[in-house]
């Protein structure tokens, strides 16, 4: 949507007043769709005699011990008689063998009879994200009775053994802000999302279990639901319980002021929310409600920049009363945080609470200077909760969406779906890091497009992960803008709207690898740590130093690494060549992780010049060949940039458009193992610094 046009700025002001869907009055992202309505069903249910009006049930960890704290509410529906009823808690635990039972006989008057207890859960099976450990679930089962045996209601879920809470201890600059799981950090890896579909009536389970799927296979442990989207369906916070994706949910208000001065509004916003909470707490991958998405910024720099007296401060009502006080009232164990972003004097503060990261990267206002992975480098956030890059789509995405006279950039139809900012951006990536944008084929545009939003995210992860720990620049977050899109469109996702995978997937997937290398330059020096996100000590061996990129010289050293559990370990530092002793065309710097058996786990790499200007070979012999059932081993002599087999964007390999340093060898898994991994002919594919796609000669 244009926010030059007059229409637009009308819509935006109006979406105020309307609890639904604030995306469909237009995003960059995505088109106005004003006239979206009611998507989900409607059900009439009917009771006699009692209900069980609610039960909450919240993990309090003792130790070892484990109890759930129970509040049940049971309704006894008569004006005015007194009514006798039972009321039965069931916690069945994993294996489906017996577990804790409870039975209360009650004598419930008109109205509401409330039921606390606590109850102990033996051998309690915790409950922790993605890449820490397992998702054991429990169901609960819950059902009130007439004295008779006749069952009146009940109600049966799934929880999650575990606890929650937001670390806001004070640093030498700023403070913390870290999701601590059943007591542990946890350096949130993940994207935000905005609605999956822009005709939500779409939507269906099994994209939603898709979706949730790419991103455990991702290594991704969280999605933040955007104030601007909505309350998803039951069955994505089904699968991020199973999958251990944790969910940070705003409340959906976002991006302008709110009439809390109506009294008829914040009634409708208040039901909205108690609602959707008393629906969603018992989901163990709900770990944080969120007040807005950038209300709270807007207060102090968009609607009263310059401005004295009185303030545009509406909605302040809501993130600083209604909601915390709804959380702490039916959801008292889980943190609630006021606005993303916020913390600190500024509420986009780097050193305070979580930021958003935009302004100093790819909404600067001299963007098309900041297009290089080193920008990533000055981010000091101690939780980056939303940053991105833009990137096209797979060319089959692409013609699924454009017909064939549409498929130019600059078309009015490829306008249409485009995100506003690839005008800025794109064209002038692809000049600086990979070829001469004017006049590319729809192919070379994406190709060239994908691979730089790829580089960007991957080393963005890795930049911001380096700093887990730091003693001074500590950072638990990094959750990009976006993970996924809403219709065919260049946008900022990894996962595109026909959930073909972008480049910029395998990138993500390996700088979110929970035991990962990296090596960043600080100042005039190249630091490489370990960071360890899982709960058990690694150790290994790296080789780090220079690769000459014809793979003639290496200058490298290995070195035992030890790095404690959820910890992080700084291993090598190394000062930049003095001039001219190193042609930065010719080398880079890497750092390789290996397991006890010396094979290749990982590795992280750094050029100091654009790919393009690298003096890459540009026929590199690659030999791919078997190393096991489905799984081959890809090595090259000379360095080669973004090697891959086209897979449509689905999910072929476990790994692709990698980086193979010379001499070190890649293993690739094929995803179907009854499926061909091709290890001959024109299959593999490399990017050369020439600007040409060079089909690999396998042996």
């Amino acid at each position: 949507m244009d926010p030059d046009r007059p229409y637009a700025h009308r819509m935006w002001a109006d979406r105020r007043w309307i609890r639904k869907p604030q995306f469909s009055y237009g995003w960059d992202w995505v088109d106005a769709l004003p006239n979206i309505g009611i998507w989900r069903g409607v059900h009439l249910a009917g009771h006699t005699h009692a209900v069980l009006d609610d039960l909450r049930l919240d993990t309090i960890r003792d130790g070892d011990s484990v109890h759930l704290a129970m509040e049940a509410v049971v309704c006894n529906l008569h004006p005015y008689a007194e009514r006798r009823c039972g009321l039965d808690v069931e916690i069945t635990p994993p294996d489906g063998h017996d577990g804790p039972w409870r039975h209360y006989d009650l004598s419930v008057m008109p109205g509401l009879a409330f039921v606390s207890d606590r109850i102990e859960i033996p051998n309690p099976l915790l409950w922790w994200p993605n890449g820490m450990g397992e998702q054991p679930l429990y169901t609960v089962t819950a059902r009130v009775t007439d004295p008779n045996g006749g069952v009146c209601d009940s109600r049966t879920y799934q929880i999650g053994l575990r606890t929650v809470e937001i670390d806001r201890r004070r640093l030498s600059e700023g403070s913390r802000f870290c999701v601590r799981i059943n007591g542990e950090d946890v350096f949130c890896r993940g994207g935000n999302l905005g609605p999956h579909d822009a005709i939500l009536a779409r939507l269906s389970d099994a994209k939603y279990e898709a979706l949730v799927a790419e991103a455990r296979s991702a290594h991704l442990n969280m999605f933040r639901i955007n104030g601007c989207s909505i309350f998803e369906g039951p069955a994505f916070y089904n699968a991020c319980d199973r999958a251990g994706i944790m969910i940070w949910h705003d409340f959906m208000l976002t991006c302008t002021t709110y009439p809390d001065e109506n009294a008829a509004f914040c009634e409708a916003v208040r039901a909205e929310s108690e609602a959707a909470i008393r629906l969603l707490r018992h989901h163990p991958s709900i770990v944080l409600w969120c007040g807005n998405n950038e209300c709270t910024w807007g207060f102090r720099d968009w609607w009263n920049a310059g401005k004295t007296q009185p303030l545009a401060v509406g909605g302040a009502k809501f993130y600083n009363r209604i909601l915390p006080d709804l959380c702490r009232q039916i959801d008292p164990r889980r943190p609630y945080w006021t606005s993303s972003p916020s913390g600190g004097d500024h509420p986009n503060s780097e050193l305070d609470g979580d930021c958003h990261w935009w302004h100093p990267a790819f909404m600067n206002a001299d963007m098309q200077r900041r297009i290089r992975h080193e920008v990533f480098d000055e981010c000091r956030a101690r939780f980056a909760s939303e940053y991105g890059v833009i990137g096209p789509c797979h060319p089959d995405s692409i013609r699924e969406y454009l017909a064939t006279e549409e498929r130019t950039p600059g078309s009015l139809a490829w306008r249409m779906h485009t995100n506003t900012f690839e005008k800025d951006t794109l064209a002038a990536a692809i000049r600086r890091h990979y070829a001469e944008p004017e006049d590319l084929a729809l192919e070379d545009y994406s190709l060239y497009g994908q691979l730089f939003q790829a580089t960007m995210y991957g080393n963005a992860m890795e930049a911001l992960r380096f700093r887990k720990l730091d003693p001074i620049d500590d950072c638990q977050g990094a959750l990009i803008w976006s993970y996924s899109d809403c219709w065919g469109e260049t946008g900022w996702s990894i996962l595109d709207y026909y959930l073909r995978r972008k480049a910029s997937y395998y990138w993500m997937r390996r700088a979110c690898r929970p035991m990962k290398v990296i090596v960043r330059r600080r100042g005039d020096r190249l630091v490489t740590r370990v960071v360890n996100d899982t709960l058990r000590p690694l150790r290994a061996t790296m080789e780090s130093g220079w690769w000459r990129l014809d793979g003639s010289e290496r200058d490298t050293r290995c070195l035992p690494v030890e790095a404690p559990a959820n910890g992080m370990v700084e291993v090598n530092t190394a000062p930049l060549p003095a001039d001219n002793s190193r042609d930065s065309r010719q080398w880079l710097y890497a750092a390789v992780l290996r397991d006890d058996g010396g094979v290749a786990v990982d590795h992280s790499l750094l050029t100091l010049l654009p790919y393009r200007e690298l003096d890459t070979v540009a026929n590199p012999a690659i030999e791919v060949k078997p190393a096991g059932r489905g799984v081959v081993e890809v090595i090259s002599p000379v360095f080669c940039h973004a090697v891959h087999v086209e897979d449509h964007g689905h999910a072929l390999l476990s790994d692709n458009w990698f980086d193979l340093l010379p001499g070190v060898p890649v293993k690739v898994r094929l995803v179907d193992a009854s499926r061909h991994i091709p290890t001959t002919g024109p299959s593999w594919h490399a990017v050369a610094s020439s600007a040409c796609v060079s089909d690999i000669t396998t042996q």
